[in-house]
């Protein structure tokens, strides 16, 4: 999505956006405990990872919530064209992948 609500959950889902656009990955998840990591790899359309975007849970959260992870471009060096990817891991392990 491009934006987000104050709980973090998506306004809209896209899969495509300009290049000077803020890039939002909403995540839904339950029951997140304290010491997990949740981590997001955005890739550019060669494969190279651009950003890493790590999230250590400090505290141990037992309902429904969103998570969020967002991505963009210096605003004068806009994003080329292209079929980007974000891989999303939960402990080092690779839980899925978003391609945008």
């Amino acid at each position: 999505t491009d934006e987000t609500n104050e709980f973090y959950e998506p306004s809209s889902a896209r899969q495509v956006f300009s290049g000077n656009e803020k890039i939002f990955i909403c995540l839904q998840t339950d029951f997140l405990v304290a010491g997990s990591k949740i981590t997001a790899k955005w890739y550019n359309p060669e494969g190279q990872v651009m950003l890493e975007t790590p999230l250590e849970i400090s505290k141990s959260f037992y309902e429904t919530s969103w998570v969020a992870f967002s991505f963009e471009s210096a605003e004068k060096d806009p994003l080329a064209p292209g079929p980007y990817k974000v891989e999303i891991f939960y402990n080092e392990e690779k839980f899925n992948e978003y391609l945008f």
